[in-house]
This record gives structure tokens, sequence and C-alpha cells, in this order.
């Protein structure tokens, strides 16, 4: 039984289910090997990491797509930091409705970036700065900037600021995450003083909200936590 097979000839990583089925077909730049941790069964197990370069496609056991979108190789020895989404990436909810649309530039998320309920109705809009120039010349940010936010019920409608309030609050100790919407609540958030508009709302940030894919083990934010001001 294959699990994960790559072609470094063709350039092609795929991985597969129990069944065979296929997760994921990526164009690479080679791969990278971890001896990983010891195991007291078999001495050393391992992992292998993709580097990703071009267009990768992945999808759910049903066959219905997941995700797609373009990536790059990063310079970087790090098996965990190998490539970056690169250009507009769509994914799915299981049911074939589009999840999240947006544009990476070199590592970050730029423009509209829009967010979907199950039933294909828009549940957020946020909007980041669009970075000019390159990392070179000392213009180009590290991190995503967030100029505003829409927040929307499931019916479509936008949330007033306590449903906004109510949202966010969500304490993911307290309650289990759905459709990969998470809160953090970190010190490092939490001591920050930070302003952003929601539904042309000023709000505090109290905490970070992120949008937090497992299967790549990435994260980026899309919201806050916050306080009417």
């Amino acid at each position: 039984m294959i699990k994960e097979l790559a072609d470094l000839d063709k350039g092609i990583y795929e991985v597969f289910s129990l069944d065979g089925k296929i997760l994921e077909r990526s164009e690479i730049d080679g791969v990278k090997f971890d001896e990983g941790s010891s195991s007291s069964n078999d001495g050393y197990y391992g992992g292998v990491y993709p580097i990703r370069s071009g267009l990768s496609e992945k999808w759910f056991e049903n066959g219905k797509l997941k995700e797609k979108g373009l990536w790059g190789k990063n310079n970087t020895t790090s098996i965990y930091n190998l490539s970056h989404r690169k250009g507009e990436h769509i994914q799915f909810h299981e049911n074939g409705n589009i999840l999240k649309k947006g544009v990476w530039i070199d590592k970050v998320t730029a423009g509209t970036h829009k967010f979907f309920y199950p039933n294909g109705n828009i549940e957020f809009e946020v909007e980041y700065v669009t970075p000019k120039g390159n990392r070179y010349d000392g213009s180009f940010p590290e991190k995503e900037s967030i100029i505003k936010e829409r927040w929307y019920n499931e019916n479509g409608s936008l949330m007033s600021s306590d449903e906004i309030i109510k949202k966010a609050g969500i304490d993911p100790r307290k309650e289990p995450s759905t459709n990969g919407i998470r809160i953090n609540w970190a010190h490092e958030i939490l001591n920050q003083v930070n302003f952003v508009l929601i539904n042309d709302l000023n709000f505090k940030r109290m905490g970070e909200v992120k949008f937090y894919n497992s299967y790549y083990t990435t994260s980026y934010s899309i919201g806050h936590s916050y306080e009417l001001i």
C-alpha cells in the first residue's frame, strides 16, 4: 500500500488514502527527509517533506476537490518551511462549495480574502494591504496587514456589534472549533493595543482569530476577538 509517492524524475508528489484514493498531487522541486523521533518498537521513523513548486491540488476522500493553487520554493533548509502559496488559492468545503479564496504575494496575504459558510453564503471578507516593491528594498512586509473586515451571518446579513463580539469571543478551550476557525488567546496578542474596522465599526483587538489548515499545519489571521470602542 502506497501512502506517499515522490517521482523525482517527473517532479510529482502524491498522497493517497488508506483505500488508495488520491488526496494530493503537487508539482515539486525535490523532497527533504527527516529521521523523525525515536520509537520503542521500530527505532527511528521519519517523514518525507515535498518542496512544492508549481501547481498543487488536493482532494477529499469523496473525490471532490479540496484545494488548488500554485506554490513557490523557499530558500531555506528547514523541513517545516520549504515552500509557500503564491497567486490565487481556492479551498473548498467537502460539499463542493468554496470555503475560502484569496491571493498571496511572496508568502504574504494580499488584497481581499473571502471565507464562506458551507451553504455558499459569505462568512468573512478581510482586506489586506497589497505589498509594493520587494523584500530586497525593505518595503515588503514580513506579515500580512489588515485594513478592514466584514463579518456576515449565515443568512447573508451583516453582523451587528453584539453578534461580532459573540462570534469572536468563543474560547476554543471550552467549545470545539469548526470550519478551521480558531481563537488565539496568546499573551503577545492580549498585551497589544490594536484597533480594526469591522462592518464600519471600530473595535479594540482582544485576541486573534485565525484560519487554521491542519493538513499543512499553517495558519493566518482573518480577524480578531474584539471589544467595541
